[in-house]
């Protein structure tokens, strides 16, 4: 190491076993500035995430701040609206009674005028009796009370008439949407529901549409806006409550109608399968009668027990060659292979063992 430092030989005795040279002491110093770089850049970072934390929390405590005031400005406009309804309340209950004082007055000057009236002609009604003879009075006396009497009833509408303008509202058509009908209900049966409805229908839609001409005429808009979107009474939960209950009630009518038709599917199937099993056994029958009858006209051609006569030739080689032998019997035996050395027999033909 010393000698790759580029120290002296005669120094190199001198050194201790670990070298201290000018290599090592620059990777020391390298280790130490990248020690010093890492713990520098620790201390940003930390200084770094702990200004972001203060600035979060400055934001926090200024938004916090800003919902109070909002809360408490809401309040303060909650209470102002409070006040204000208190007293447009007590405007009207103050309105409601003096109406109503209004209104006992002009009932007790309706009465006072209707009395004062009666008063008139029955004074006037005395007078011309007095006028009259005594004998024609006593005659004429029920027709002249029967005429006063409908006298003071068209006097009585005719003031009813009159207080009526009085205290009607003259108002424009938008502060009280009024239509009256120009013709009125004319019903054959009035305890005929149907008709009934029909007509209120039909003058309810004629009242609509004279009250839009009306408002167009005023230029007044009363059509929804395309962008108008009005709050609910019930919330979405319970309309998604209701949507859901509406979907298991229809799933539960589908299934019912669904297992409805499997049953009747069944019955359906069941007939079929009846009818094609009676319509196979008829075939099977006719099948066996029209064998029958074919047997019986072909008697040369079948057998005695009804079945085809078998082949001569065919015949001659099963009696020869045997027929369906086992491979068992077609072995070398005892007797098989003795054969072979007779010749006691020389009509008869050795045979030979074995398979061929």
């Amino acid at each position: 190491v010393a000698a790759l430092c580029g120290w002296p030989a005669r120094e190199r005795r001198a050194l201790p076993q670990r070298c201290e040279g000018p290599c090592t002491m620059a990777k020391t110093k390298k280790r130490d500035r990248a020690r010093i770089e890492a713990e520098a850049k620790r201390d940003r970072d930390r200084a770094e995430r702990e200004s972001k934390r203060m600035l979060a929390q400055e934001e926090g405590e200024q938004t916090l701040a800003a919902i109070m005031e909002e809360q408490a400005s809401l309040r303060k406009q909650n209470k102002k609206r409070a006040k204000k309804v208190m007293a447009a309340r007590a405007t009207a209950v103050e309105a409601e009674e003096s109406e109503e004082d209004d209104a006992a007055a002009s009932d007790e000057e309706y009465d006072s005028d209707v009395e004062a009236l009666r008063r008139i002609r029955a004074v006037q009604a005395v007078g011309e009796a007095g006028e009259l003879d005594g004998g024609d009075a006593e005659e004429n006396g029920e027709a002249d009370g029967s005429e006063d009497e409908e006298a003071i009833e068209e006097d009585l509408d005719t003031l009813m008439l009159e207080r009526l303008d009085d205290f009607q509202l003259k108002l424009p058509f938008s502060e009280t949407m009024a239509v009256v009908a120009d013709q009125p209900l004319e019903l054959e049966n009035a305890h005929d529901d149907l008709t009934r409805e029909v007509e209120f229908y039909k003058q309810a839609l004629n009242a609509v549409k004279a009250g839009r001409k009306m408002l167009d005429r005023a230029k007044i808009l009363h059509y929804r806006p395309a962008d108008y979107f009005a709050e609910m009474i019930k919330s979405d939960a319970h309309m998604a409550r209701i949507k859901q209950n509406l979907l298991f009630e229809k799933k539960k009518m589908e299934a019912f109608e669904q297992r409805k038709k499997q049953q009747e599917y069944k019955k359906f199937a069941k007939k079929v399968q009846a009818e094609k099993i009676r319509e196979k056994a008829s075939h099977k029958a006719k099948a066996k009668d029209l064998a029958l009858e074919f047997r019986s006209k072909n008697k040369e051609i079948m057998g005695e027990k009804g079945k085809p006569k078998p082949n001569p030739r065919r015949a001659a080689k099963n009696q020869k060659y045997g027929v369906g032998k086992s491979s068992a019997s077609r072995r070398n035996t005892a007797e098989s292979v003795g054969s072979m050395f007779k010749r006691d027999t020389p009509n008869k033909k050795a045979r030979r063992g074995g398979r061929r």
